[in-house]
């Protein structure tokens, strides 16, 4: 009756035209799990195409069950759909509940033909005298197997398999398991189905290497398009910079005439752009135009409003030493909004000094720099700490209106010992002011007419004197006994004007012995010591002017941003420079030889007025310098004198019969020793740059050598002048040897052509007043000619 019942509860769960099952696995989870999964997978991946679907259908109750509230029935569906029925047998899958349910529905509704063994584990040992398995030994199977067996089938054994965990198709053990086992699932002899397995998997390695240099010929492919991309960017980009190139080059050929300094400009962005014959040849008219510019040390400012006003229109200020080594500025287009300092030899900055105020005057070393600050009060600030020294205040200043904001004139001690000041008080009177800088202590206080006098010390300090314009007097107070003198009449000096306090001025020097007055219109010389007007003219329109405390040189700052010279008897002379804006505020030292211009667009600039392009300098590794304009040495001595020919300006004899002698300037010119920098000397050495550029940064300023060749003709153009007239100990570059002829040791030198930038080179004539002179054993040097 029960038989009935179960055979009817099979037929029930037996989907009608369900798609059958090629395989049951009937295993134990806890023990055989993972030798299952790859046992289903090896039957159904066996001799199948990796591109082609799988033939076989095997189930296994973890990837195959679907959730349901029946798990047996779900079983038994599957179990009624499957050709075969294998068996992992192990101790475990023996004494499992599931899988002796799972036989038994297998024994009652099919038969064993199709009960395929695959041993995992365990012992399974059978009983030829019994035709059935010997149950005291066998350990794998469940006993419901008992008796159905009539010869002993044949089982695979996977322990050997199953104990290395080397459960994978390459493992040919286990493919060769697995092709037993798929034998009849397959209905194809084993030998028949490892064929095709091979064949599949050497086509499929076939494949993959096909792949894999498809791929490499890609990645080839995508290199050279990078690469020939990159070329053709390149080639562009070098189309796009020499034409860029040559554009500034032709707007530094515009701005020429107009503004020399945006010239050079123009023409260091070209060259800097890229290298070509327009380039070069507009940094050699660059370096014509220009000859006594130094180095721009702070650009103008993109955009600049009018800032104006009654007291101090000036938006840059700049001062500097009277031996020319510190400059001293402030602008209020800097971010910073603190005063600068510079080193002029090198110029370079030297220390930035976080201080409120205007830069007024330094003392002749550098070392003292006093600063106006808000409302009539001096601080001085020693520049090689940038430490506070100390403060003097005139005491007059609550109530003071706007327009009495400011001291007008300021007067700095050579020594840095003495400040003199003038100021108005809140009454609207005017006094003189002079302190002792190193207490901060004022010392005496004498009233003047206006406070737009002139003040100014003795060279050594001992002597202030003070120019009243409007009561026509000069008085002098001496510092070492604290007492002002009688005033002295000056007949005829003219009064102070109303007009712009820019304009109206009193300047002294050569040692406070002489005065300049000017006014927007007029300027004139006054010795204060006879007492009378030794000079006078009329002036065009112009921002500041400035003199040389002891060489009475004067220059001008014109509002076109012209820089000029003018002579004791204000001559007009040479123009220096030219800048982008209004020369706002100029700057030069006691000798005259350095010169500081500050725009009001902050723009900063040095020149030099004592050496011009075209002469020899020498400089050593650490400093770079120039001598002066002077034709005799500073020893004393001649000048020198020397024959030149011409380097790439002809070819064959008849260049060399061209040459003519002409006098070469003193070593302490301007130029360049061929001794610093290796690629400078090594293309003076070969006699010329063959149409590349050597640049060269040369010392701790940062100056740049540039040797160009234009043409037939090679140019050695160098930026920024050197500062001091020093001449360093050299010796002879290497690689050249230093010929000896008749007892005349001669030194191969470079110097320029005039007129035309072309290099020479010179053998000076060494004669008997100058037969040991160290400037004669200084080597090699290249100079640059205007």
């Amino acid at each position: 009756m029960s038989d009935a019942v179960e055979e009817a509860e099979a037929r029930a769960v037996e989907p009608v035209g369900a798609k059958q099952r090629d395989a049951f696995i009937s295993y134990s989870q806890s023990k055989n799990a993972p030798l299952a999964k790859q046992l289903q997978r090896g039957l159904e991946r066996l001799a199948v195409s990796r591109f082609r679907p799988m033939r076989m259908s095997v189930f296994r109750d973890v990837t195959s069950l679907p959730a349901n509230h029946d798990l047996w029935q779900s079983i038994q569906r599957e179990l009624a759909r499957s050709r075969y029925f294998i068996l992992l047998a192990s101790p475990e899958a023996a004494a499992s509940p599931w899988v002796a349910r799972e036989v038994d529905y297998w024994l009652r509704e099919r038969d064993t033909e199709h009960l395929l063994i695959a041993v995992a584990s365990g012992e399974i040992v059978w009983d030829d005298r019994a035709g059935d398995f010997d149950w005291r030994k066998t350990t794998s199977l469940p006993r419901n197997l008992a008796g159905h067996f009539t010869a002993a089938p044949l089982w695979v054994d996977l322990r050997e398999i199953g104990e290395r965990s080397h459960h994978s198709m390459r493992y040919p053990p286990f493919r060769a398991a697995v092709a037993t086992l798929a034998s009849p699932l397959h209905g194809r002899p084993k030998e028949e189905l490892e064929h095709d397995d091979f064949r599949q998997l050497r086509f499929v390695k076939r494949l993959s290497w096909s792949g894999v240099a498809l791929l490499v010929a890609l990645l080839v492919l995508a290199v050279y398009g990078f690469f020939d991309a990159s070329r053709q960017r390149e080639a562009a980009l070098s189309q796009a910079r020499t034409s860029a190139s040559q554009a500034l080059a032709a707007r530094s050929g515009q701005l020429l005439g107009t503004s020399p300094n945006q010239a050079a400009q123009y023409a260091l962005y070209a060259e800097e752009t890229r290298s070509t014959p327009e380039s070069r040849r507009a940094l050699a008219q660059a370096v014509t135009a220009a000859p006594y510019a130094r180095r721009r040390l702070r650009a103008d400012a993109d955009s600049v409003t009018d800032m104006q006003g009654a007291s101090r229109p000036a938006a840059t200020d700049v001062v500097l030493s009277g031996d020319g080594t510190t400059a001293a500025y402030r602008s209020v287009f800097d971010d910073d909004r603190a005063v600068r300092l510079y080193d002029v030899p090198s110029a370079r900055q030297s220390r930035v000094v976080r201080a409120e105020g205007t830069p007024r005057a330094l003392s002749r070393d550098g070392r003292v720099l006093a600063m106006e600050v808000y409302l009539n009060r001096v601080q001085l600030w020693d520049t090689r700490s940038g430490r506070l020294l100390s403060t003097m205040a005139t005491g007059h200043t609550e109530n003071l209106p706007h327009v009495g904001h400011g001291l007008h004139a300021l007067a700095l001690s050579p020594d840095g010992r003495w400040v003199a000041a003038s100021h108005y008080t809140p009454e609207g009177e005017a006094f003189a002011v002079v302190w002792r800088a190193s207490d901060g202590r004022e010392i005496t206080r004498v009233p003047v007419s206006d406070a737009r006098v002139g003040l100014g010390f003795s060279a050594d300090g001992s002597r202030l004197t003070l120019v009243d314009q409007d009561r026509r007097e000069v008085r002098e107070f001496r510092t070492d006994s604290a007492r002002w003198e009688a005033a002295r009449s000056l007949p005829g000096m003219p009064g102070s004007t109303a007009e712009a306090l820019r304009y109206s001025e009193v300047l002294l020097f050569d040692g406070a012995r002489k005065a300049l007055t000017r006014t927007s219109e007029r300027a004139e010389v006054w010795d204060l010591e006879q007492r009378r007007r030794i000079a006078v003219r009329s002036l065009g329109p112009y921002e500041d002017m400035t003199v040389a405390d002891d060489k009475g040189i004067f220059l001008l700052g014109g509002q076109d941003g012209t820089v000029r010279l003018y002579d004791a008897a204000l001559r007009p002379g040479t123009t220096l420079g030219r800048l982008t804006r209004p020369a706002s505020t100029i700057a030069m030292s006691a000798d005259g030889t350095q010169v500081v211009v500050a725009s009001y667009g902050g723009e900063l600039n040095l020149f030099t007025t004592g050496v011009r392009r075209g002469q020899q300098v020498a400089f050593d590794e650490k400093d770079f310098t120039f001598g002066g304009s002077d034709p005799r040495r500073s020893d004393g001595g001649a000048p020198v004198r020397g024959a030149h020919r011409v380097l790439g300006s002809g070819h064959g004899p008849q260049a060399r019969r061209d040459s003519v002698r002409q006098p070469v300037g003193e070593p302490g010119g301007h130029g360049l020793h061929a001794q610093r920098g290796q690629a400078i000397r090594r293309h003076a050495e070969r006699g010329g740059l063959r149409g590349r550029r050597a640049v060269r940064r040369l010392g701790p300023a940062y100056r740049k050598a540039h040797g160009l060749r234009d043409g037939r003709r090679r140019i050695l153009l160098l930026a920024d002048p050197p500062p001091r007239p020093v001449l360093p100990p050299g010796r002879p570059v290497r690689g050249r040897r230093m010929e000896r002829r008749r007892g005349t040791a001669r030194h191969p030198h470079l110097h320029p052509q005039h007129g035309d930038g072309g290099l020479r080179q010179i053998r000076p004539e060494r004669g008997p007043q100058d037969a040991g002179s160290p400037e004669r054993r200084r080597g090699r040097h290249l100079a640059l000619g205007r």
